[in-house]
């Protein structure tokens, strides 16, 4: 567990000043990650106890949800499986289905299985949300940093702003179902209907509120 984190600290090492995640993963004098003393209740000092891979995980969910919005998110699911250097533990937070749903919600009206974009597409293919609830119960045993203060790079980048990267631009443009939703079209699109170009800064106030209430809520929040 050390190592893998000390692994971690390097990358992070090599990341821009202004790189949200640094105050939280290296401490306040990120300039000298490894050098001098500093105080064990800073963030640094913290994250490099093995606990404390969780208080990362959660942290970079956080920021998941806003710069992969396709991919990850507060909104699904997750497995923990967390090694302490002794014992293997393992959290189940995948998605489960809705209390209504029967062994029919994939079916058409004649009984036969809908077109995969029909299923997929809207609130039908949509479970119940697991992941926050198990990073909820993996700080509980594991995580060092106060809940709240984790979600503070992701808060923070939603109000600033993130650059769309390469991939986050191409799957915009590839996917025709986004245009089926307002807020996504004004999200994503320009006003011609192309998708923003790639560096073009994206802010989320809204997921921001969200975040902060599930900081200081908990996933009760969601």
């Amino acid at each position: 567990a050390r190592r893998s984190t000390s692994a971690a600290l390097r990358q992070c090492q090599r990341c821009p000043p202004s790189c949200v995640f640094r105050p939280v993963l290296l401490g306040r004098d990120c300039r000298n990650p490894g050098g001098g003393s500093r105080r064990q209740n800073e963030p640094s000092a913290q994250f490099t106890a093995p606990r404390a891979a969780i208080d990362a995980a959660i942290a970079m969910q956080a920021v998941l949800t806003l710069v992969e919005p396709q991919s990850s998110g507060i909104g699904g699911g997750a497995l923990i499986v967390l090694w302490d250097g002794k014992n293997v533990r393992t959290y189940d937070g995948r998605e489960t289905a809705p209390a209504g749903a029967t062994e029919k919600l994939f079916l058409q009206a004649d009984g036969t299985p809908m077109p995969f974009t029909q299923a997929q597409i809207g609130g039908r293919s949509v479970g119940t949300p697991g992941v926050m609830r198990a990073l909820e119960l993996a700080h509980q045993k594991h995580g060092r940093l106060p809940w709240a203060k984790l979600f503070e790079p992701a808060i923070t980048l939603a109000e600033q702003g993130f650059a769309i990267s390469p991939r986050l631009h191409r799957l915009i443009a590839a996917d025709s179902s986004l245009r089926r939703s307002p807020e996504m079209v004004a999200y994503f699109l320009n006003a011609d209907g192309s998708p923003k170009a790639v560096g073009t800064r994206l802010q989320n106030p809204a997921l921001a509120g969200v975040l902060r209430r599930i900081a200081h809520e908990g996933p009760d929040a969601l």
